[in-house]
């Protein structure tokens, strides 16, 4: 091994060891090899097309509750988003074990997910990053500090882990993430409890209310789900939790928001058959509500080929969903609350491997007389491709 010429001039006196040092060093390489051993590279791509079927067929109008297939995306194809995440896990031997977790997201869902560089525009944005701890507290404290997903919801940003392709109406009315501290606890082999603070109830990397006031968000969710020594229902699972605070850049006293979840997936005991169902409710210190409900279904019909379907009900405040679309008069208030209904229809076939293979038809109408699709349209039908490879 090389050694440095004033390492050989100090061993040459006798006041170093090159024995200890060549062990040293070795050491030192073995606990970098183990720690790059330890850490995992993952990520996926999605990209697809989309068409909206019949209608005025307008662009720049969000389709309601539905960032990743926006009016702008239909009529062509798309890069949805490219996903990268690198970390370390909690090792089971260790008591005190540490770990971290950096997941990033490139692409035009990026955007409306949470822009963090290169300004509005930026096509670029953390989706989490925080360190993992293990506190050897009774069966065990998994704590995380730093940027992180919302412990709340039936879906989540990554859709290729959804049932469906199009996101609910219920996933755009929750916090997406948060930065803060949380603690997850295994109460028993079937109850987990998840708690924490965080400086906001919504989206942004170390946003804070202004002036430095100091209010906060606070996260808690508790999770029953089936062990295996509940047979035909093993795996099935039910989740009921919070996110309330201080809303993202306003720091005023009263000006907050609190989200409220109950979700459920069941395993039928049918073969390859599970239902599940999400209600979601928002209100704020503006005394503006929202609520959803989804109910889903899904089966494996072969081991290539899954169906899923989603009935999709949201009501809220005048101009909760209808003031999202274009900006005239027939498309904002009313004088009603806002009222959509959706069926989302998703045939998943896996011919290649690590590719997820999406067909999704949907269809969307206004039941309050509005017009958030269009200057005309009371109703959205959209046809999307997608294809996710996952690596």
């Amino acid at each position: 091994m090389k050694q440095h010429h004033w390492t050989l001039a100090l061993a040459s006196v006798g006041l170093v060891s090159l024995g200890s040092l060549t062990h040293a060093e070795e050491q030192a390489m073995s606990q970098v090899l183990t720690s790059v051993s330890s850490t995992t590279l993952s990520g996926y791509v999605s990209a697809g097309a989309g068409w909206k079927l019949g209608g005025t067929g307008e662009t720049g109008m969000n389709m309601p509750g539905r960032f990743n297939d926006d009016i702008d995306k239909m009529q062509g194809f798309n890069l949805n988003v490219a996903a990268i995440s690198v970390g370390k896990a909690l090792s089971d031997e260790d008591l005190w074990a540490a770990g971290y977790q950096v997941d990033l997201l490139f692409g035009p869902d990026a955007v409306a997910y949470n822009p963090v560089l290169g300004g509005a525009n930026a096509e670029v944005a953390i989706k989490q990053a925080y360190v993992n701890l293990l506190v050897p507290v009774g069966n065990g404290l998994d704590v995380k500090v730093g940027v992180q997903n919302t412990i709340i919801g039936y879906e989540g940003f990554d859709v290729y882990a959804n049932p469906n392709f199009g996101i609910s109406y219920g996933w755009q009315i929750e916090p997406t993430q948060q930065t803060g501290v949380t603690g997850s606890y295994q109460i028993t082999e079937a109850i987990s409890f998840t708690g924490g603070v965080a400086n906001t109830h919504i989206a942004g990397v170390n946003s804070r209310g202004p002036n430095d006031k100091g209010y906060l968000a606070f996260l808690g969710a508790l999770s029953v789900t089936a062990p295996d020594s509940w047979g035909a229902l093993s795996g099935s699972s039910f989740t009921v939790g919070a996110v309330g605070g201080d809303l993202n850049g306003t720091g005023g006293e009263g000006v907050y928001a609190n989200n409220f979840y109950a979700g459920f997936n069941l395993l039928t005991g049918l073969e390859g058959f599970s239902v599940g169902g999400a209600f979601d409710y928002q209100d704020t210190a503006s005394e503006s509500y929202v609520w959803a409900l989804a109910g889903y279904a899904s089966f494996a019909a072969t081991e290539k080929i899954t169906l899923n379907a989603r009935l999709d009900y949201t009501r809220g405040s005048d101009g909760i969903w209808s003031s999202g679309g274009l900006n005239t008069t027939d498309l904002t208030l009313n004088g009603k609350a806002d009222e959509l209904f959706a069926v989302t229809g998703t045939l998943d076939y896996q011919l290649w491997a690590n590719v997820l293979t999406r067909l999704e038809l949907r269809w969307d109408t206004a039941l309050d007389d509005s017009r958030p699709f269009g200057r005309e349209d009371e109703n959205a039908v959209t046809l999307m491709a997608n294809m996710v490879y996952m690596f």
